[in-house]
Order: structure tokens, then C-alpha cells, then sequence
């Protein structure tokens, strides 16, 4: 190998080794824009608030589904209520839904939405939803 050669890998060398130095030296100065410290966590909050809305959505439908068959959809479906308001924190009550039957289904029209709150993501759920007999 000539001296040329061997003075442009010497170069080289001692430019990716001051390059590494200097992005190591200068990665915990960076900040990330926004008031979140990592990548993402907004909406990942954003996604599990979301979920939580759709989780009520499932056990309400599910719950509507069971009361059907009973005697007393009313007292049944109640009972379902108390609980969906202790798991998710909300005030929902039986005067809140309209039920309208036909020979093969069944339609819960809510008046309302319901706020679901995680951290500073806030989801309105309007919980109206159609179960086929």
C-alpha cells in the first residue's frame, strides 16, 4: 500500500472518530418537540382512550344482548348499567335509552354522550348501538 493511500485511511478514521464523539457528546441536549418525553405517548394515550370507549361500547351491546332474553329487559339491563357506571366512571341510567323492537332486531338510541377521560385525552361516547335478534 503507498503512503497516499494509507494518509486517506488515517483521514478517514480520525473524521468517523471525531463524528461519533460529537453525536454522543450532543444526544442528551436534544429535546423532543412538545411537552412529551417520549416519542408516541400521547398517542398511545390517545389509543387506550379510545379503547376504553369502545371496551363500554362491547359491554353495553353485550349486556343488551342477555337482557333480552329475560323477563324484564328493563330491570335486567339496569342492573348491567350499575355496573358499566362503577367500571368506567360514568352516571349512565336506563332513561337514557330509547329501545326500538322489531320482529329481528333491536335499536338503543342514547340521548347523550358520556365523556371518558385519560390524562388529557378526552373521548365522547355516545353509546346507541343495533343488536339482531
Amino acid at each position: 500500500m503507498n503512503n497516499r493511500g494509507v494518509a486517506i485511511l488515517l483521514l478517514s478514521a480520525i473524521g468517523l472518530l471525531v463524528a461519533i464523539i460529537l453525536f454522543f457528546s450532543t444526544t442528551d441536549k436534544i429535546h423532543v418537540v412538545g411537552n412529551s418525553t417520549f416519542l408516541g405517548e400521547v398517542e398511545a394515550q390517545v389509543l387506550d382512550t379510545y379503547l376504553e370507549g369502545e371496551n363500554l361500547m362491547v359491554f353495553l351491546e353485550t349486556a343488551a344482548r342477555m337482557s333480552v332474553g329475560t323477563e324484564d329487559f328493563g330491570v335486567s339491563f339496569s342492573g348491567y348499567l350499575s355496573k358499566a357506571n362503577r367500571v368506567f366512571g360514568l352516571d349512565l341510567k336506563i332513561a337514557d335509552f330509547e329501545f326500538v323492537t322489531d320482529e329481528t332486531s333491536m335499536r338503543a338510541i342514547c340521548s347523550r354522550g358520556f365523556v371518558i377521560e385519560s390524562g388529557p385525552v378526552r373521548y365522547t361516547v355516545v353509546p346507541s348501538f343495533i343488536i339482531y335478534l
